[in-house]
């Protein structure tokens, strides 16, 4: 005689269904886990960046080390996002390829035309933020939540900065009033760039290319 399969009850699906809510909730909190998996389930449909070759007199980044992240292949997958991002190292107002961080090949001539025609003005347009990781992206949303780091500055969460896609800098020197920052608003728009804010407010240092 064949066995009869026993089959569990509604209330036993119902317990498991809960218990793996409360076990991918816990997940999510502590190591982003919900991010990840949607950003692996939209990449299916997402856009892969990484097809735009680096401009010519930029290179193609070696890797993407950031301290809240271990070192990253290039191009990278953001997780947060669902898109792949060729980095690229670009020569920035020093004439050094690695003084400022890799950006997303996308963005990659114009920011190197940019450079170049504001270091014919005697302007010199260096960057501490190019393109971030995931991680490094929920470093400073982090900071902006908790305000203990950082400076407190406002940040993006993780998946919804232009950051992540390697088309915003922040450039050094471009607070109000100061000569990079008027170079910038008279100039940037020429190589698909715009500020943050216009006139005042905060970041005077954040542009992102209009391209997206």
């Amino acid at each position: 005689m064949a066995r009869r399969r026993s089959q569990a009850s509604p209330a036993l699906w119902l317990v498991n269904l809960v218990l793996a809510g409360l076990l991918l909730g816990v997940l999510n909190h502590y190591f982003g886990f919900g991010n990840y998996l949607a950003g692996a389930l939209h990449f299916g449909s997402g856009k892969d960046y990484s097809e735009v070759a680096c401009a010519d007199g930029t290179t193609v980044s070696s890797s993407l080390r950031q301290r809240n992240s271990p070192d990253q292949h290039n191009p990278y997958f953001n997780p947060g996002n669902g898109y792949r991002i060729l980095a690229c190292d670009v020569p920035d107002g020093t004439g050094d390829q690695r003084n400022s961080p890799p950006v997303g090949s996308l963005i990659s001539g114009d920011l190197l035309a940019m450079v170049r025609a504001a270091a014919d003005d005697d302007i010199i347009i260096t960057w501490g933020q190019g393109l971030r990781t995931y991680e490094e992206q929920q470093y400073f949303y982090d900071c902006f939540q908790s305000q203990d780091c950082n400076y407190g500055n406002s940040a993006a969460e993780p998946g919804k900065s232009a950051h992540e896609l390697g088309t915003a800098i922040d450039v050094y020197n471009c607070d109000w009033g100061s000569r990079v920052r008027q170079w910038l608003d008279e100039n940037a728009a020429n190589f698909n760039f715009r500020p943050l804010n216009k006139n005042s407010g905060d970041e005077p240092w954040h542009w992102t290319s209009t391209r997206l």
